[in-house]
């Protein structure tokens, strides 16, 4: 798969179609992992690590995925006893190429000209609505959308993208924070970092959690190793 192109091609669609951005959240977060793990045909990916990076519930994610897979954008194979749950991602580039007709006649071209001037006014209302996305979000979780809050998130929708700060509300909910205050510090620790889309927003919150984990690691080998020292002191043992 070639990365930008599947974006591209996923928002366009998304110019034209509906999605809750639970399940946009999702596509990018299993997008983000499928490129760590080199574009394999099939991957594996626990739930801890999808809830971790989308924000979401258990619940949440099984919802967004019911979406994704309605869609076609996904296969999903449950994890077996003591597995991750196996995922596949649908080449939305493909798809659009083998849907479209290469023997379009000439003879037509008034009628695309007003098939792309629709479809132009569809992606303008789209794109009106897709704005509202995330004050939607705001007050159906925080509450009422008062014009200093509203002003706050358009000016972060603007240098972040919608999607993305709808993802800094689902990791303050999760983190058990309440207010704008808390979203902001979100959105200016990724913003400090020069991210500039959700796509962009997982990947750094990945990186954050391999590199909290290998943290707890090292202090857990570092601890282990402590009291085996303290231990062989005790009884007056030898170090090897």
């Amino acid at each position: 798969m070639n990365y930008i192109k599947e974006m591209n091609a996923f928002k366009e669609w998304k110019t034209t179609n509906r999605l809750t951005p639970s399940a946009v959240a999702l596509w990018y977060t299993l997008m983000a992992i499928n490129n760590s793990a080199r574009w394999k045909h099939s991957f594996n990916a626990p739930n801890s690590l999808v809830q971790q990076l989308t924000g979401l519930s258990r619940q949440g994610v099984a919802d967004a995925r019911a979406q994704l897979l309605e869609n076609g954008f996904l296969r999903y194979e449950k994890g077996k006893r003591n597995d991750a749950p196996v995922y596949q991602m649908v080449s939305l580039v493909q798809s659009v190429d083998l849907s479209l007709d290469t023997t379009v006649d000439t003879s037509a071209d008034q009628d695309l000209t007003i098939h792309k001037h629709k479809h132009k006014q569809k992606s303008n209302s789209r794109s009106a609505h897709e704005e509202n996305d995330s004050l939607v979000v705001y007050e159906e979780n925080f509450g009422k959308v008062i014009p200093i809050v509203r002003k706050a998130l358009l000016e972060w929708n603007d240098k972040l993208g919608d999607e993305a700060v709808i993802h800094a509300m689902n990791l303050t909910v999760r983190r058990g924070g309440k207010s704008l205050g808390y979203i902001e510090q979100i959105l200016k620790e990724w913003a400090k970092a020069g991210l500039t889309s959700l796509d962009e927003v997982l990947a750094y919150e990945a990186d954050k959690e391999e590199k909290r984990s290998h943290k707890i690691v090292v202090k857990e080998q570092s601890q282990e190793s402590y009291h085996a020292i303290f231990e062989a002191f005790r009884q007056g043992g030898e170090i090897e």
